[in-house]
């Protein structure tokens, strides 16, 4: 199912399989009391390919195939991240669409993809 060829996404992963423990990033832990200062959580490479694993796997069953293109609608986080590297993944192509974008440009985006 996964593309094995030398891509950004099989860099990804044979990276994470060399360092699997080692912090890929940190994502903020956001909790109910205000008043607390924010807490980060760190993420490994490991945790962050298993991640994109399941959602390359999820997509595959949902019938996304290599050639497909996927629009992904995000602001700049770590899961938009990971949501790219499980298209490339499958051999799909990402359109990246900024949140911040008219309804009409993304639209047009869209469509021109």
């Amino acid at each position: 199912m996964f593309e094995r060829k030398n891509n950004l996404a099989a860099t990804f992963f044979a990276f994470a399989e060399r360092e699997p423990h080692r912090p890929a990033y940190a994502q903020a832990v956001h909790t109910r009391d205000v008043a607390e200062a924010r807490m980060w959580r760190s993420v490994t490479y490991q945790e962050c390919a298993q991640r994109v694993r399941r959602l390359a796997v999820y997509l595959d069953e949902l019938g996304f195939r290599r050639g497909d293109r996927a629009a992904i609608i995000a602001s700049a986080r770590p899961e938009w991240i990971e949501a790219d590297l499980a298209v490339l993944a499958l051999g799909g192509i990402v359109v990246s669409v900024y949140q911040t974008l008219p309804v009409q440009e993304m639209g047009y985006i869209m469509y021109d993809a």
